[in-house]
């Protein structure tokens, strides 16, 4: 037994916060919400749980932690963040499980393993290097050119006998001797030792290379700064005019004489050999690099004989650690970031072209989705526009399909739809199909077929398989900017083709992509003050003029009130975009039809920090005193008597008192006996609240 489906009628066998209360995910209102809970909670307390006690306890205390999220906006948005990594995650687990299901191919195993084998890695696992303090008889050997790759999965040696020694020196802590430069496999001590002489050598000759190098360096730097004396030294050498004649200090100084190294002889000035256990450090030549990057000095360095900074290592020496060339650096990408308005009409440019795509209409569409790639371009929302477009193309390539295999029906063909309902085919080709339902005849072009009617020609004239699941789930998709529900259902198709190896993540992505979102990450900004509202005023009355007054009909207000909303959607958060939607909702509230009411406030919400409360109370109150068509009133009415339970709950006995009276109102006009009857007695059951406060 499911409580959220037997108690609550959810539709999901583990709802999220929102569905549990009833709400939809775009409320924001504290008292919706309180309400939509205090509802839910006296709908359980109405069961009787028997055996089930635990379960009914465990849903009222759920029920309150759902109502304390998500009236705690911090934790509200944290939550909603989590609803969507959950359902990526979920998606991108389901792809990585197609992928492990996959057998790996076998590993070699070498025909004599060694005594301790490494373990080998863990499926899905990142297998860490060894440590630097294990001894080389657990490291396998790398040849001189390879390079080790450390995120790669440890696996035994190829040629296990060729391991070193027990008596091989230890390596230096913090590096594995296998893994060092140039450093050779070892075959016996006597190896080894003319190793070390021949690596001891090399490192003397680089020595004394660096040190004429550096000497030539600091002469150079001397002959700079005498030849720039008079500007470095200017007022010191106009005291003492003596110096500047001075031959002593007029000419540079000398090249010292370079220190000449013999093979297999030690220098004075050169330090010891190393060890035989000690590993071979890394030697800087900054002082060839200086050198080689100054023009000026070409011809004046004399290089000592035998040695090349220069030249390319042998094979058997240590690479060139020195420092490369500074290359300018190239500038970071930087996301561009939207404003509100942008963000806001990129949301709703995907939405039209999602609309666009379930009617059909692919030119519009693509347009569309063009238009928000070039708003999107550069910033973290490109990915969804691509994604709506790969979307809308196979939708496109499913449509056309279904017009081919329009084609390839026979005119006495009979298509069960179900046991109760078949089409008879009369004839049928790419550009029409007339076939006969329930008795009656009609005629159609493919691309304009009932959604339930193209399913059924593509699954009697196509194969099963993933071509025709990606077409199905396509289909859906279509439709699913009038229907959510019809996202699942395109994700159950696309699912079984990416189980079955298809390349669908595209489209399962796109199944978590919501164009609501996008201009979710402004918070709305507080409503300014009343004396910049008032200058605002002047100034919009103006530009509106025309419009607010060619608007008559109940109809003309409702429409020229949203093309205001969309003009002031386009702007951001100033005191005469507050005005804009302020005259718009007023201009609509003014029809009577209190239903279209919902949209613009929103679109209000989201700019500007409101009073919900007593924004509606205003709006309401002029919804009621116009004659209106009887469910137009009936909502009003509906509208009115929620608010003003809030309102009570709020403790706020004046405005819930102008909303009882706006409810009365509404029903008088509303010429509907029932209606007037039963919006009497709730007014005075709240009014009987209002007392006891």
């Amino acid at each position: 037994m499911n409580p959220y489906q037997e108690w609550l009628n959810c539709k999901s066998k583990r709802p999220h916060y929102f569905e549990l209360l009833g709400v939809s995910p775009k409320e924001s209102d504290e008292g919706r919400i309180r309400r939509a809970a205090a509802s839910r909670l006296a709908t359980v307390r109405q069961v009787r749980p028997g055996n089930h006690i635990e379960q009914w306890q465990a849903l009222i205390d759920e029920i309150g932690r759902a109502e304390k999220v998500l009236l705690d906006p911090a934790a509200r948005r944290a939550y909603v963040q989590k609803i969507l990594d959950a359902r990526q995650k979920k998606v991108a687990s389901d792809k990585t499980a197609a992928a492990d299901a996959v057998p790996p191919p076998p590993k070699s195993v070498p025909s004599s393993p060694p005594s301790s084998p490494p373990l080998p890695p863990e499926p899905n696992r990142l297998v860490e290097p060894p440590s630097p303090q294990a001894g080389s008889a657990s490291t396998p050997e790398h040849g001189e050119d390879e390079a080790f790759d450390p995120m790669a999965p440890l696996t035994a040696p190829s040629n296990p006998t060729e391991r070193e020694p027990a008596a091989h020196p230890a390596p230096v802590a913090g590096r594995s001797v296998s893994h060092s430069p140039g450093f050779p496999p070892s075959s016996g001590s006597s190896n080894l030792a003319k190793f070390a002489r021949e690596r001891a050598r090399k490192k003397r000759q680089r020595l004394m290379v660096t040190s004429l190098l550096s000497l030539l360096v600091i002469g150079l730097l001397g002959t700079v700064v005498y030849l720039n004396k008079d500007a470095i030294l200017g007022p010191t050498l106009s005291e003492n005019d003596s110096d500047e004649n001075d031959p002593a200090s007029s000419d540079p100084p000398k090249d010292p004489e370079p220190i000449v190294g013999v093979d297999g002889a030690e220098a004075s000035q050169t330090p010891a050999p190393p060890s035989d256990s000690e590993s071979p450090k890394d030697e800087s030549t900054d002082g060839s690099q200086e050198n080689k990057g100054n023009p000026e000095n070409k011809g004046d360095n004399v290089e000592p004989e035998g040695s090349n900074p220069e030249a390319e290592p042998s094979e058997n020496s240590a690479p060139d650690t020195s420092p490369p060339e500074e290359k300018m650096e190239e500038p970071e990408v930087v996301s561009k970031t939207l404003t509100r308005s942008q963000a806001f009409e990129l949301g709703e440019t995907m939405k039209a072209s999602h609309v666009a795509i379930s009617e059909r209409d692919f030119e519009e569409a693509e347009e569309l989705w063009n238009s928000a790639r070039a708003m999107a371009e550069g910033t973290d929302y490109a990915e969804l526009v691509d994604r709506l477009q790969i979307m809308g193309q196979t939708t496109r390539r499913c449509w056309d399909r279904i017009a081919q295999a329009t084609s390839q029906l026979q005119s006495t063909e009979v298509l069960e739809f179900s046991p109760t309902v078949a089409v008879a085919i009369i004839e049928a080709s790419e550009k029409k199909l007339v076939y006969r339902v329930n008795g009656e005849r009609q005629e159609r072009a493919p691309r304009e077929l009932p959604p339930g009617l193209a399913k059924l020609i593509l699954e009697t004239v196509l194969e099963p398989g993933a071509d025709l699941d990606t077409l199905l789930g396509a289909l859906y998709a279509g439709e699913a900017a009038l229907d959510e529900s019809k996202r699942e259902q395109a994700e159950m198709y696309w699912r079984e083709v990416d189980a079955a190896g298809g390349s669908v993540q595209d489209l399962l992505l796109w199944v978590i992509d919501e164009y609501d979102l996008v201009g979710e990450d402004f918070d709305p900004e507080p409503v300014p003050e009343q004396a910049m509202l008032d200058a605002a005023t002047v100034n919009v009355e103006e530009e509106l003029a025309e419009l607010i007054s060619a608007a008559k009909k109940p109809a003309d207000r409702v429409a020229t009130g949203l093309d205001i909303i969309k003009l002031a959607t386009t702007q951001e958060a100033t005191p005469e975009t507050y005005v804009k939607f302020q005259k718009a909702c007023e201009l609509i509230a003014m029809s009577g039809q209190s239903s279209q009411l919902v949209v613009p406030l929103e679109r209000w919400e989201q700019w500007f920090d409101l009073d919900h409360m007593a924004v509606m109370t205003d709006l309401l109150e002029l919804c009621s005193r116009i004659a209106a068509e009887p469910d137009e009133c009936k909502e009003t009415v509906r509208l009115a008597l929620e608010l003003a339970k809030q309102a009570i709950n709020k403790k706020k006995p004046e405005i819930a008192e102008r909303l009882l009276e706006s409810a009365m109102d509404a029903a008088q006009k509303s010429k509907d006996t029932t209606t007037r009857s039963e919006t009497l007695l709730a007014v005075r059951q709240l009014k009987a609240r209002l007392k006891d406060m």
